[in-house]
């Protein structure tokens, strides 16, 4: 049975997933607490003491050296453990190991857009619920310390400023986390459960879990499930990027343009849902996902 996920072979084999899983929690710690000491010095070169983000004074610190943080933070927390992992395992190999050799074709691409924009209202309804559901205290002062950092990243007087966001909060989580959660955890978990859609949903949960934002767990679970499919039907993990990208895009844009009302808006407060909008996302989504999905067979599990 031929293998759908290339990986790098020595002369015992391939190694086998819980290895590489290993070597990616290994390898992700590493980095994270580098990123954590590169975060630390950056702050203390510029007079602010690390421990005002725990605190949740993040108003305290500029907004350029926040971003700065959240670059260094998050890079190293994803991005670079993703591509040493891979190049540890794959060497030039490493496009192909992550599902990054071929280029999606415009269609392909606009669908995986549209896709996620109506999956979008799901999400909302998914907030909804989890925001019927009271958080324990401790995870009610982790939510108010990230909607702090939150807010102040979205604080933009200028389109550099914009841009900068474009970058920390679209771009870099779409390639890191989905490098980290769709290009190497999903695809062995499929390899070693032998079972597509439990490898999919684990990864999703376990992508909602690492935000460590509880109140939105549901609806960043949806987010990952869609992102899930997205590769699993078309085995492209460009296309989940591409997703990643435009969520986290367009909700930086939207900032941007209502920054008037900002100030006023609570990003805490009760959704509202329209369950017809709901109703007609998702159709619109059953329809988008057959229409990525026509053209691209399930592979069968892989052999080990």
């Amino acid at each position: 049975m031929p293998d759908n996920f290339p990986h790098s072979r020595s002369g015992s084999g391939a190694l086998s997933p819980p290895r590489v899983l290993l070597l990616l929690a290994v390898t992700m710690l590493f980095f994270f607490l580098w990123g954590n000491f590169l975060s630390a010095l950056v702050l203390k070169f510029n007079g602010i003491e690390p421990e005002l983000l725990m605190q949740g004074e993040e108003e305290q610190v500029p907004r350029t050296l926040l971003r700065w943080v959240v670059l260094l933070s998050h890079g190293f927390g994803f991005l670079v453990p993703a591509l040493f992992t891979a190049w540890l395992l794959a060497r030039r190999g490493l496009p192909a190991w992550l599902h990054l050799h071929r280029r999606p074709g415009l269609t392909q691409a606009l669908s995986a857009v549209a896709f996620v924009v109506v999956v979008f209202p799901i999400a909302q309804w998914a907030l909804w619920l989890n925001q019927q559901v009271p958080l324990p205290a401790w995870a009610d002062a982790l939510e108010q310390n990230t909607t702090g950092l939150l807010s102040g990243l979205l604080r933009m007087e200028s389109p550099v400023e914009l841009l900068f966001n474009l970058l920390i909060i679209a771009a870099l989580p779409a390639l890191g986390e989905e490098f980290v959660f769709r290009g190497i955890l999903q695809p062995q978990l499929e390899r070693w459960t032998r079972r597509p859609l439990l490898a999919l949903w684990l990864t999703a949960f376990l992508f909602s879990f690492f935000h460590f934002q509880f109140e939105g767990f549901l609806a960043r679970l949806v987010l990952g499930a869609a992102l899930g499919y997205l590769f699993l039907w078309t085995r492209n993990l460009w296309l989940p990027v591409l997703a990643h990208f435009a969520n986290n895009g367009l909700q930086v844009l939207a900032a941007y343009a209502l920054q008037d009302q900002l100030e006023t808006f609570d990003p805490r407060q009760e959704v509202e849902v329209s369950y017809p909008l709901l109703a007609v996302c998702v159709v619109l989504v059953i329809a988008l996902g057959r229409r990525l999905s026509e053209k691209a067979e399930l592979p069968s599990p892989p052999d080990p």
